[in-house]
C-alpha cells in the first residue's frame, strides 16, 4: 500500500469509542483550534498518533480528538474508550500542555 505524501513510514491505527455525550474534533491538537466536527457517544474514532497532553490524530479523517484530559481536581478523565485490551498511552499522566516529555522505556 502507498503512504500519504510526506509520511516516511506507516503508523498503526487504534480504534476508540466515544463514551461521553459529544467529543469535538479539532484542526490541531488544542482546544483553541477550530472545531471541524462532533462525534457522539457510540461513534468510533480511528487514531494513529497521540500527544502527551491527551490528543489523538484521527487516521481515517482529518483532525484531532481529545481522548484524555486532566480535570480541575487533578484526576485524568478518559473521553474515549479503547476497543482493545492494550493500553496505548505511553504514560498514565496527561501533561498540562503540549511539548516534549521525558520518560524511560523499560523492556523485558
Amino acid at each position: 500500500s502507498s503512504l500519504p505524501p510526506g509520511r516516511p513510514f506507516a503508523l498503526i491505527s487504534h480504534r476508540f469509542e466515544v463514551f461521553i455525550a459529544e467529543a469535538t474534533v479539532h484542526e490541531a491538537p488544542s482546544w483553541d483550534s477550530p472545531c471541524i466536527c462532533i462525534k457522539s457517544s457510540g461513534d468510533s474514532a480511528e487514531t494513529e498518533e497521540e500527544t502527551f497532553d491527551g490528543w489523538a490524530r484521527l487516521s481515517d479523517e482529518p483532525g484531532w480528538i481529545c481522548r484524555a484530559a486532566t480535570r480541575s481536581n487533578g484526576q485524568v478523565q478518559e473521553l474515549l474508550s479503547s476497543c482493545s485490551a492494550l493500553k496505548f498511552m505511553s504514560v498514565a499522566e496527561v501533561s498540562d500542555g503540549p511539548g516534549t516529555r521525558s520518560f524511560c522505556v523499560v523492556g523485558t
